[in-house]
């Protein structure tokens, strides 16, 4: 089956602008301001503690903290907010596979979602360390092969740049191929492995498309988190109303751009995977075997 971005699209956009989509929006738009909130409030009594010399922290300029204390603040807030996310971003799969757009399903917010929780982290640890590793190993192994061997100028220059293009390369891969691991643990219960493993065959149904929705998606999701990140965080900036709406502003388009994000995502796999709609009724009931053998044309619009 051929991904249909047209479609996808056109879903995404449908179950996006409903009551369920501004509720989602607004869940990450929360979950963006506590964060933030987090991050400030660990970071004040940090920097506190090293203007007092407890913790000895690299210089910065005047008025901002110091650099340690910002990537702690930043660490520790990033661990607690995505205790939250993933719950959050479950229940949003789950809405916008199933395309309700003004109630949300008891099923939708209860079923395994504990399980699905833990699977759900675990899943996002296992891709930053894969994501990691294609990215930083060609990069490692091209620069000990270019420095550790005796070779001309010009050949190590080449194995040091087809190092950074291998390196391109299989994190591209692998950001691809595992860009549907949540939905297939959030609809098909899949535990880590076959998640990781359903989403990859997902992917190779159709991966120039499928490519090609995402190179859009984190363009999108780039200029949108580049346009912003200024304003989340006014570095040395005075209490002023102006900041106060910055940061509002930008809280709330964090908000809608992770919504949308998820939106297109999930409707990109329901288009693929039609079928995975039987599992998200919003009555909570599942197809028996023979309604599946005779569904030749599945619904997959959102309010299907």
């Amino acid at each position: 089956m051929k991904l249909d971005i047209k479609t996808v699209l056109s879903e995404a956009t449908s179950v996006l602008i409903s009551r369920n989509g501004a509720l989602i929006a607004g869940a990450y738009a929360v979950l963006t301001a506590l964060g933030l909130g987090l991050s400030v409030a660990v970071e004040v009594p940090l920097s506190d503690h090293a203007a007092l010399g407890a913790v000895e922290a690299p210089s910065t300029p005047a008025g901002d903290p110091p650099v340690v204390v910002t990537v702690v603040s930043q660490v520790l807030s990033t661990v607690f907010i995505s205790l939250l996310t993933v719950p959050v971003g479950i229940i949003a799969v789950r809405i916008y596979v199933g395309g309700t757009r003004q109630t949300i399903p008891d099923h939708y917010l209860f079923h395994r979602i504990g399980r699905a929780t833990v699977t759900g982290l675990g899943v996002s640890v296992v891709e930053v360390a894969a994501l990691v590793a294609a990215f930083v190993g060609p990069l490692l192994l091209g620069f000990g092969i270019a420095v550790g061997a005796d070779l001309p100028a010009v050949l190590a220059l080449a194995i040091l740049f087809g190092g950074v293009v291998l390196a391109v390369f299989l994190s591209v891969v692998v950001l691809l191929h595992f860009v549907f691991t949540m939905q297939e643990v959030a609809v098909q219960d899949r535990r880590l492995v076959g998640a990781l493993k359903h989403s990859w065959a997902t992917v190779s149904r159709d991966r120039l498309r499928v490519g090609a929705l995402l190179i859009g998606l984190y363009a999108v999701v780039g200029v949108v988190g580049g346009s912003t990140s200024g304003l989340l965080l006014p570095t040395g900036a005075e209490l002023s109303l102006l900041v106060i709406v910055g940061v509002v502003g930008a809280v709330l388009v964090n908000g809608v751009a992770n919504a949308a994000w998820i939106a297109v995502v999930s409707r990109a796999y329901t288009n693929l995977r039609p079928k995975a709609t039987d599992q998200m009724r919003p009555d909570g009931t599942t197809p028996d075997a023979d309604e599946l053998a005779h569904k030749t044309e599945p619904d997959t619009s959102p309010g299907g």
